[in-house]
């Protein structure tokens, strides 16, 4: 029997998401593991990163741009974290946490076969944007370690 192309797509997008539920709830759990700053910290932040990522990759394939931007903002945020350019705090954690709730939304909206309005989501992202670029919230910047050593001598 063969089957069109539309019934393979429906199955492609059931799985989609199905695994878009887990990777949410992936994020979710390991933001919340965030706040209580856990012994790994670098292993939580790189779970997450791939949750969002894997969110990015699916929704691209579908062009769900909305929600693959959204992951997007998202991973630049937790790319930071894991490069150490910014710490996760309460209240980047806190964007972090209201994004995995407009993804849901988004994803069940998509579901349902309708559109997403992107204002929300385009607000959204530019508030993730700034907490990607200026996202210290009142923390101190952590130090940047550097593999290289500068040394000078100074002429007197």
């Amino acid at each position: 029997m063969t089957r069109s192309l539309s019934d393979i797509q429906k199955e492609l997008l059931v799985t989609f998401f199905a695994e878009c539920d887990e990777c949410l709830d992936q994020l979710e759990t390991g933001l919340l593991s965030l706040e209580s700053v856990p012994d790994d910290m670098s292993s939580v932040v790189n779970d997450v990163f791939r949750a969002a990522h894997s969110i990015k990759g699916g929704a691209g394939s579908f062009s769900f741009s909305e929600i693959g931007g959204l992951a997007h903002a998202m991973e630049s945020v937790l790319d930071d974290f894991r490069s150490g350019l910014s710490a996760p705090n309460q209240e980047s954690l806190a964007v972090l946490l209201s994004s995995v709730d407009l993804l849901r939304v988004a994803l069940a909206t998509r579901k349902a076969g309708d559109r997403v309005p992107t204002d929300s989501v385009d607000q959204h992202c530019l508030l993730l944007s700034s907490t990607a670029s200026d996202s210290w919230f009142g923390a101190e910047r952590p130090e940047r370690k550097s593999s290289r050593t500068l040394s000078m001598a100074c002429a007197s």
